[in-house]
């Protein structure tokens, strides 16, 4: 009722009915041709994904590249979840089962050297975090790692010289 009795500039129209479409109408549609479920196209490069340390923040991240079809339909690489390495064998288990991954491993650096690994999430405890990283780096893998880096100033620092060193890419969750 509200809305009806303002008057409407024409530019504004069309974002007004996109509004009132349900959410899941509100994406960008994609090419017929095209998985629409997921999102995929033949055309996106699978990215092969090591999720080191299965916690919760593990999880997180787990499940944030599973939903990554769906909220990046335009995307030009579609996460593989290849393989998860963690201490505790339940958080193994329950990794390959509610996420999908490949395989899971006691061993973080089994996982880093793997050939199916293209990008490396760091999400173990945070005294690990440096090991990992420069693991990674050697290896030739793009890095992601949760915050912090490193406990001291030194270590970040030491941190990106491996991977500056290396000439791979690296984030950082904050």
């Amino acid at each position: 009722m509200f809305e009806a009795s303002l008057p409407v500039a024409p530019s504004s129209t069309r974002l007004m009915e996109t509004l009132r479409r349900p959410r899941s109408a509100q994406r960008r549609s994609l090419d017929p041709t095209t998985n629409l479920q997921k999102g995929v196209t033949p055309m996106n490069k699978p990215l092969g994904v090591a999720v080191l340390g299965l916690g919760w923040m593990g999880q997180v991240h787990s499940r944030a590249m599973l939903r990554m079809p769906s909220l990046f339909p335009n995307r030009s690489f579609d996460p593989k979840l290849v393989v998860c390495a963690d201490t505790e064998e339940e958080r193994r288990t329950r990794a390959v089962n509610d996420f999908g991954f490949e395989r899971a491993v006691a061993d973080w650096r089994e996982a880093v050297e793997a050939d199916d690994v293209d990008v490396v999430w760091v999400t173990a405890p945070n005294m690990l975090h440096v090991p990992m990283i420069e693991a990674a780096a050697a290896a030739g893998k793009a890095v992601f790692s949760e915050k912090p880096i490193g406990g001291k100033p030194e270590q970040t620092v030491a941190a990106y010289n491996a991977a500056k060193a290396a000439g791979v890419r690296t984030a950082v969750g904050y």
